[in-house]
């Protein structure tokens, strides 16, 4: 699925493609579960960790989110935070964050890690005051692996899972 995310948010081929290509494999091992996969497929989710979360939220039955949802604000000029996955109907956030925003230099802007995690901090409060939004939950690479901590985790936040 992270292969797929990242082959259509690239632009380097679409969905068509990647199905046109297993078509041309007639009866091939795995074609259905590849054919699942592509049909799940989508340019929206912006890195592995995101690719692999969509992947274990379906295993966990939740409702299909938003991706890079825009919540747009007017302070001075108009800006936005993008938040990975949105669930207008629960008003839930869920963020995926990966140990690079906090070291890597392109995500740093020049900022110490700490100043990272502070600004972090202010936008997630900024978009926790939002009135539509009722509930925000984080999640990171390991509690990919441990999907009951995934599910507790938006269950806290207010998400309904199966």
């Amino acid at each position: 699925m992270v292969a797929l995310d990242a082959l259509v948010r690239r632009g380097l081929a679409t969905a068509d493609d990647v199905r046109h290509v297993l078509d041309g494999r007639g009866s091939a091992r795995g074609l259905p579960s590849a054919r699942r996969a592509v049909a799940f497929a989508t340019p929206e989710a912006e890195s592995p960790g995101e690719s692999l979360t969509r992947v274990v939220l379906h295993e966990l039955g939740a409702p299909p989110p938003v991706l890079q949802q825009r919540f747009t604000w007017e302070d001075g000029g108009l800006f936005a935070d993008v938040v990975d996955f949105w669930w207008p109907r629960f008003g839930v956030v869920l963020e995926f964050d990966g140990r690079i925003k906090y070291a890597e230099g392109r995500w740093k802007n020049g900022r110490s890690p700490g100043q990272v995690v502070v600004d972090e901090k202010i936008r997630e409060d900024r978009i926790r005051n939002r009135p539509e939004v009722n509930g925000f939950a984080r999640t990171v690479w390991d509690e990919l692996s441990h999907p009951p901590r995934l599910a507790a985790n938006l269950r806290s936040a207010g998400l309904p899972l199966p």
